[in-house]
């Protein structure tokens, strides 16, 4: 049974795409045998009385209950909608997307993937999934930002430096008590100011004739 649109965003309990705009039902509201089929296609996540599913993979599961097949879960057959950003739910079929390394991955591709899934858990990831653009993006930045603070963690602090202690003042030299001033221009300015005697070695005073 369709619902009513839903004021927030609304996920595909199954292949977790947008459904805002889409076609849904309620799982519960479905018949038994498809119900089950869901839930064994999601063994990994619980799903409640509020989870829908989109028209897509209601018609898919209704198929294959009505012909007797069963497809594992995870598979690509399994989902309504195959191209859908593992993240956000938005379609990929005209936006630029990124795989998830799952085989010898780098370093940083390996912490983008443990990103995204405590990002989309309890839902695991498979080998089908892909993530749009933006996500991806999103992902990197904070795989990046975790690599960083994790190298700084590593780092061993450093040990502190003893302080130096300061050096004793040496003391100033006493000054001498008496001061040289021979070359000194004060000295040479007195000189020449003294005045200077006359000598008359023949001078005679003159004689009394008083």
């Amino acid at each position: 049974m369709q619902t009513p649109q839903a004021a927030l965003r609304l996920l595909c309990v199954n292949c977790n795409i947008r459904i805002d705009t889409l076609p849904r039902h309620l799982v519960f509201e479905l018949d038994t045998r498809v119900i089950s089929m869901i839930c064994e296609w999601n063994s990994s996540i619980i799903i409640t009385e509020e989870d829908y599913i989109c028209d897509a993979c209601n018609q898919l599961a209704m198929q294959l209950v009505n012909t007797g097949l069963s497809n594992e879960p995870g598979a690509s057959s399994s989902r309504g909608h195959m191209h859908v950003c593992i993240v956000c739910g938005s379609s990929l079929r005209s936006r630029k997307r990124d795989f998830i390394v799952r085989e010898d991955p780098s370093q940083l591709q390996q912490a983008i993937r443990i990103n995204i899934e405590n990002t989309i858990a309890p839902r695991q990831v498979t080998s089908s999934d892909c993530v749009c653009h933006p996500c991806w993006l999103r992902a990197k930045r904070v795989a990046l930002h975790n690599m960083q603070q994790n190298i700084g963690q590593d780092e061993p602090e450093l040990e502190p430096q003893p302080e130096l202690e300061p050096q004793a003042e040496l003391d100033p030299q006493p000054e001498p008590l008496f001061q040289e001033h021979r070359n000194s221009p004060n000295v040479e300015q007195q000189a020449d100011e003294t005045p200077r005697l006359i000598s008359l070695s023949r001078y005679r005073r003159a004689a009394n004739t008083a």
